[in-house]
């Protein structure tokens, strides 16, 4: 921009001839090294820029990307370092390659999470919070989806991958716990644990996302399924640790038909509840 109008062109002619010679140099890597030799110019953003125009144009989506990113890994504390990445993500997805662009934007969200040292001297814009948990979204549903596409008979890459998108969701929770969506990640994030094989931990999540947000659509659907947690654990479980799965499922039935008087399953989760009662040997309270 602070070009005069005399020389604008003989100045895109040079930074285009320079682009070109970025190229010739080999990929990202040598040309960190030959600036590690040569010195760094000031207007390194523009060349990276330019060079990444003309290699996308060629369609070397990959040596796009790994030239954007490659300056974020040499600048990591640069302003630019998360335009960078995103440029990295849109060459990636310009090219079709659906594995690099996770890869990418989970480097992007744990470069640029809102508690990351990124952020210690600066504050993000309400654009970056977005888009860096719209990242968020898109990786830990992409896990859950890998997950339920999985064979039943790869049981622990199958397991493996809700754990992983389960853990992208508590991350969510942590770092965005006023975000509007987040009672709604909170019961994927209980869906995500129940079906990576953490069922205790569900339901304690499924309580959580039942009874502590105000005007939860999914308030009654979290809260039954706490319930039926309890009561697949009480199955699942030895004699000795039967006795306590259905005391857990009598309380989480209790608190629904406190709490939810006109829920539809109320009748039920309290004939239940007493049933179980009885078996445990607690006539009175049954």
């Amino acid at each position: 921009a602070g070009v005069p109008k005399n020389r604008e062109a003989a100045v895109k002619e040079t930074l285009h001839a320079a682009s070109l010679s970025a190229v010739g140099l080999g990929g990202a890597e040598n040309l960190n090294r030959y600036f590690e030799k040569a010195g760094e110019p000031r207007y390194t953003p523009v060349l990276v820029r330019d060079t990444g125009e003309y290699l996308l144009k060629k369609q070397r989506y990959t040596d796009a990307a790994s030239l954007y990113a490659a300056y974020r890994k040499r600048h990591p504390q640069s302003e630019l370092s998360p335009e960078f990445q995103t440029l990295a993500i849109e060459a990636y997805k310009a090219g079709g390659f659906s594995d690099q662009v996770l890869l990418a934007k989970e480097e992007y969200a744990r470069e640029f999470a809102p508690d990351s040292p990124y952020w210690a001297t600066r504050k993000p814009s309400t654009e970056m919070l977005a888009t860096t948990r719209g990242h968020y979204d898109d990786i830990a549903r992409h896990y859950q989806a890998l997950a339920q596409r999985t064979p039943e008979t790869e049981a622990s890459s199958r397991q493996q991958s809700f754990l992983t998108a389960a853990d992208w969701y508590q991350r969510t929770l942590k770092l965005f716990p006023t975000d509007e969506r987040t009672p709604q990640i909170n019961v994927l994030y209980a869906d995500a644990l129940l079906d990576g094989g953490k069922p205790q931990q569900a339901a304690a999540e499924y309580t959580k996302a039942a009874y502590d947000y105000p005007n939860n659509a999914r308030a009654p659907e979290a809260a039954f399924a706490a319930v039926q947690v309890y009561q697949r654990m009480a199955r699942d479980a030895g004699s000795a640790q039967r006795d306590a799965a259905l005391r857990q499922s009598v309380e989480a039935s209790l608190q629904l038909a406190d709490k939810m008087p006109e829920h539809a399953q109320r009748n039920a989760v309290l004939t239940q509840s007493a049933e179980d009662l009885l078996t445990i040997g607690d006539d009175q309270k049954a």
